[in-house]
């Protein structure tokens, strides 16, 4: 049976202190996971979580411990615009905007602060969604960044995704992979790095090359 939990782990302790979920159980009321594939830490300290198989987001609050649903319906897999169904990525932009994969209704689900209903974003390849957990990054510019077998981006104020990169054209047959763009990071100048298909990779974002 699927569960999950979140951890804390302090510079130096090898033991980490369970925040949420855990106990050897999946469940579905707010302090309990089921499947948690996606977190995000703000700068406050508050973690948003994705409890993929009860279909929701979580809200924790690491100061107090208070916990709130911030998206989907608990533990009702849905299609409406204040549903989920398993969630996985998630990420949360400067202005508490929530981005979440939406991965049994391959779709990304844009919510406002403050609102429980989403918008949708088009022109996410489907195989991201499907493969639910895949990383997601901001810029300092308020870009969104997708990564899997393409590395897509959301640029600030836009509503339709743009596709920036190919994995499967990055390296070649000697290289063993899974053709996806696993993680994407940025340095101080802004410029992006990735792991494609086993190699660390940097790449020109003004060129669209590597």
């Amino acid at each position: 049976m699927l569960y999950g939990r979140v951890q804390k782990y302090t510079q130096g302790n090898i033991y980490g202190i369970t925040l949420l979920g855990g106990a050897g159980k999946c469940g579905a009321a707010l302090n309990q996971l089921c499947g948690c594939s996606g977190i995000y830490a703000d700068r406050s300290g508050s973690l948003y979580i994705s409890d993929s198989e009860n279909n929701r987001v979580l809200l924790y609050n690491t100061t107090t411990g208070s916990i709130a649903l911030l998206a989907g319906t608990n533990g009702i897999s849905g299609s409406q615009p204040d549903q989920l169904s398993y969630p996985g990525g998630i990420y949360v932009d400067e202005n508490q905007t929530l981005f979440v994969l939406d991965g049994l209704n391959g779709r990304l689900q844009k919510f406002v602060s403050g609102n429980r209903t989403a918008i949708s974003i088009p022109g996410v390849p489907m195989d991201f969604l499907y493969r639910n957990v895949v990383p997601m990054k901001g810029d300092s510019m308020g870009s969104l960044y997708i990564g899997g077998s393409y590395i897509t981006r959301l640029a600030s104020g836009s509503m339709n995704m743009s596709i920036l990169f190919n994995a499967s054209l990055v390296g070649s047959s000697r290289y063993w992979g899974n053709k996806n763009f696993v993680g994407v990071s940025f340095d101080t100048s802004g410029s992006m790095y990735t792991i494609a298909n086993s190699m660390l990779v940097k790449l020109n974002l003004l060129s669209n090359t590597c």
